[in-house]
């Protein structure tokens, strides 16, 4: 650390820690099913969106059915992820969700896809 880091800088980091570890959870989240659209489709080029993506990868039955239950579980957290990245004072405040509980919803939504793709 700097010389001249203070104990209030660290006490202002450690609050975001949990926020930014969640932002980079969300990112690996995203990229995993980014690479099983694109396996899934052999659209290499695609450019959807990731609430599209979440519903999509949703509807891939692929012999497992992923409930809607699941899906929006995962979107709260999507929600929440957007609102720690943008911080927009025009959106309602979507509910906290810890790290915990944002890496079961994701990975229960992982474990529905096949093993191999």
């Amino acid at each position: 650390m700097p010389r001249d880091t203070s104990p209030r800088d660290l006490v202002a980091a450690s609050g975001r820690v949990e926020s930014t570890y969640l932002i980079r959870m969300w990112a690996e989240f995203e990229t995993t099913l980014r690479s099983y659209h694109r396996r899934t489709t052999g659209d290499l080029g695609s450019q959807i969106r990731t609430r599209n993506l979440i519903d999509w990868t949703a509807g891939v039955r692929r012999g497992r059915a992923i409930s809607t239950d699941v899906r929006d579980d995962v979107h709260e957290v999507r929600e929440y992820r957007n609102f720690l990245v943008h911080e927009r004072d025009d959106q309602a405040t979507p509910a906290a969700v810890t790290i915990e509980e944002a890496r079961k919803r994701l990975n229960t939504l992982l474990h529905c896809l096949p093993d191999q793709w």
